[in-house]
């Protein structure tokens, strides 16, 4: 190889590796586990991704919950049928003291009978907490 080729190759090689950082995703060090309390509750899926916050000193904790209308009570309200359930959210650090969390009632509406019993309609649930990074439990509960 020649010399400008061997700069060339070496130019494209270093612009490469600039984009990969650049674009890749932020990152931030804290972790977290998951668990549901083993109690008389909805089943439900979840999901939790972790990344860095706005100030990349804190890290922001998506949550992702997804219960099956199946999994829910409907009543007939007007001409639509209404479920409603409660989500409590805790967030706890490893010396397990509680250092976050929320609770709220959550609404969901089926239009007809048949969605209220089908286990692939589903309500999708997001929260954010900014916490700073650790590592951290979650526990879900869901009734």
């Amino acid at each position: 190889m020649n010399r400008t080729r061997i700069l060339e190759t070496l130019c494209l090689a270093i612009t490469f590796m600039c984009l990969c950082v650049l674009t890749a995703p932020r990152h931030s060090f804290a972790a977290c586990t998951m668990s549901q309390p083993d109690q008389d509750v909805l089943e439900f899926d979840s999901d939790a991704v972790n990344r860095a916050a706005e100030d990349w000193s804190l890290s922001r904790l998506d949550l992702y919950l997804k219960v099956a209308y199946s999994e829910l009570q409907f009543l007939k309200a007007d001409n639509r049928f209404r479920a409603e359930y409660e989500i409590k959210i805790d967030i706890y650090d490893e010396g397990g003291e509680r250092v976050d969390g929320k609770q709220w009632n959550e609404v969901v509406f089926a239009d007809s009978i048949q969605a209220t019993s089908d286990y692939r309609e589903t309500n999708l649930t997001k929260l954010s907490f900014v916490l700073p990074p650790q590592k951290y439990d979650v526990t879900y509960m869901l009734k």
